[in-house]
């Protein structure tokens, strides 16, 4: 009959099963938000149920980006003096080592002292002083200006080596500020059902290594500049088969890595897809939960109305149901697919989210 048809027509109509879908994102991304995980697109928040490979870089991660001298070495030299001719070195060098050389100095930093300043990416810098050439760097690049270092001397870790005038004359050690959470973040992001953590470190191999062993994780990249960090985010992305990476960086880079998830930390790039503030870093497996949650429920709000739908049509079709009830029950559904959507944010599911 006609009325019998009209009902199906309405029965029919997907509005109670397309409105619950994108109330689930919503949810979870206004609590991620909540919770310090602000998501720039709601694909990228569907993508982070697939996460199987987080890349974490060290500086500005797990540790605060700041490197301190916090020894000097030197015979020929007054560890004061030492420091000073270090920092009027390093002070032009955009190399984060250098940086913190210049930044443990608290004397002034004459910039008209120093002639001739040039630079070797991630290896050392030369500057002259009235002719006198003195190097600040790397041991490889200290030798490779005809300087031989002590064996004594030899040093595995954040150090940088100085010579004048081609003779060695010591060198300086630094150190970083890590973050205590940072064991607890890749032990969390692991049991989010994350598969594997990776670090990219600009620290020697034995400091990389040591560094990784105690925040549990397996893999890394060590000596890395901002180059060879996005070069190896790229390796890693082809070695992920199944599931989707995730990168995890502070400092800002000009384009969107390799990984299918681009995380800064602390400053909201605009080739990020997530902006991690406050405590987002250490809420994000958190992140990683909701958003399989939120699928989980969109799935589960899907079978449920059609489950309904499938009823009124059997009433319907064997006259036990009319327009105006029919319209009644698809309603209830789309309101209970709506309500259910709620779960996303209960904070009892979060078990694996430390308080």
């Amino acid at each position: 009959s006609i009325h019998r048809g009209l009902t199906l027509m309405v029965i029919a109509t997907p509005l109670s099963v397309l409105s619950s879908l994108p109330l689930a994102d919503i949810v979870g991304i206004g609590f991620s938000a909540g919770n310090g995980v602000v998501y720039n697109n709601s694909v990228s928040f569907d993508d982070t149920s697939e996460i199987s490979t987080v890349v974490f870089d060290k500086d500005g991660v797990f540790s605060n980006g700041q490197p301190k001298v916090v020894s000097v070495k030197s015979d020929k030299l007054d560890p004061k003096v030492f420091l000073k001719i270090a920092a009027h070195i390093a002070y032009k060098s955009k190399n984060p080592l250098a940086r913190g050389v210049a930044a443990s100095y608290d004397g002034e930093i004459i910039p008209g002292v120093a002639d001739d300043f040039v630079e070797i990416p991630g290896l050392g810098a030369e500057i002259k002083i009235n002719g006198i050439s003195l190097c600040l760097g790397k041991a490889h690049f200290i030798t490779s200006m005809g300087t031989d270092i002590p064996e004594d001397d030899m040093h595995e870790g954040s150090a940088l080596y100085m010579s004048v005038a081609n003779r060695y004359v010591g060198y300086l050690t630094l150190a970083e500020e890590i973050n205590p959470e940072a064991a607890d973040i890749v032990a969390d992001i692991t049991s989010a059902g994350a598969d594997s953590c990776i670090l990219l470190t600009g620290d020697s191999s034995e400091e990389s290594a040591k560094l990784a062993k105690s925040l549990g994780i397996s893999e890394y990249f060590a000596e890395c500049d901002r180059e060879k960090k996005l070069s190896a985010v790229d390796s890693c992305r082809k070695s992920v088969h199944n599931g989707r990476m995730m990168y995890v960086y502070s400092e800002p880079i000009d384009c969107h890595s390799s990984a299918d998830i681009d995380a800064s930390v602390g400053t909201n790039s605009v080739n990020s897809d997530i902006f991690l503030t406050g405590n987002g870093l250490s809420w994000l497996s958190g992140a990683i939960t909701a958003s399989r949650r939120s699928r989980t429920i969109a799935l589960e709000n899907v079978a449920g109305t059609m489950i309904i739908k499938a009823l009124i049509i059997a009433l319907t079709l064997t006259g036990f149901c009319n327009l105006w009830f029919a319209v009644f029950l698809d309603m209830a559904a789309a309101l209970g697919a709506i309500l259910n959507t709620i779960r996303v944010s209960m904070p009892p599911l979060f078990t694996l989210v430390k308080k």
